[in-house]
């Protein structure tokens, strides 16, 4: 199947020791996570043909990011570059009874600044059928 996802993806530091907390680590563990790229990410693994569409910046964080998804066979196409920076989250693992905990660092990135016709919304979904869900 063929499949288009929508979203921002986001650079995610993660305390390098494992259950390290925020305040006092040192180090950190970089990757590149989202919601939706974790969907496109899952879909492509299982053999799907998935593309990536979203706005990131035109440096060389940007251009990681769009490498890590083609690892996973996601086509990047249709990623609008532009932008000053990536939204990016820190994430403290939890452990025992303590909770993991998320600090976002999101505003001004890339994605939050996509105008209305950034996009050729008809070249990506051609020949594509679109599914809404709503709760």
């Amino acid at each position: 199947m063929s499949f288009v996802t929508f979203g921002e993806i986001m650079l995610r530091l993660t305390p390098s020791l494992h259950a390290e907390k925020l305040q006092s680590t040192a180090e950190f563990n970089v990757n590149f996570a989202g919601s939706e790229s974790n969907v496109a990410s899952a879909l492509a693994v299982l053999g799907n043909q998935v593309s990536f569409v979203t706005k990131l910046p035109d440096n060389a964080l940007g251009i990681n990011c769009i490498q890590s998804l083609n690892k996973y066979g996601i086509q990047t196409n249709n990623i609008v570059q532009g932008g000053d920076r990536i939204g990016t989250y820190f994430i403290e693992i939890g452990t025992s009874i303590r909770p993991s905990s998320v600090i976002y660092d999101r505003k001004y990135s890339a994605f939050s600044e996509i105008s209305a016709n950034e996009f050729d919304w008809d070249a990506i979904f051609k020949n594509k059928k679109c599914y809404l869900f709503q709760e």
